[in-house]
């Protein structure tokens, strides 16, 4: 039997953090096995960000992206469409 994993985050700190205002779903679109560590640092290469990014694995394919700055996550969703090894990459924001 499978449990679901849920991301359990105090909603006030998040809020005066901004966390979930620089933080993206990400779902790489594909049934293929790929390489999900080359996926992550293969991702983060081609936004050219120049702060790090943080990545948290919620299930197969889908992963939370937070970024440093809420400039940089809005600037990756501005800039896409993007891809990895021919799929789609599927970014939502966080509310």
């Amino acid at each position: 039997m499978e449990q679901n994993k849920g991301l359990i985050v105090d909603e006030v700190e998040a809020y005066k953090d901004g966390l979930f205002c620089r933080t993206l779903a990400v779902k790489l679109w594909t049934n293929t096995n790929y390489n999900a560590k080359a996926f992550k640092q293969t991702t983060i290469q081609s936004w050219k960000l120049k702060n790090p990014v943080e990545v948290q694995d919620l299930n197969k394919n889908l992963y939370l992206f937070r970024f440093s700055t809420k400039k940089d996550a809005e600037n990756v969703l501005k800039n896409g469409p993007w891809s990895f090894d021919k799929n789609l990459i599927i970014l939502q924001k966080i509310t």
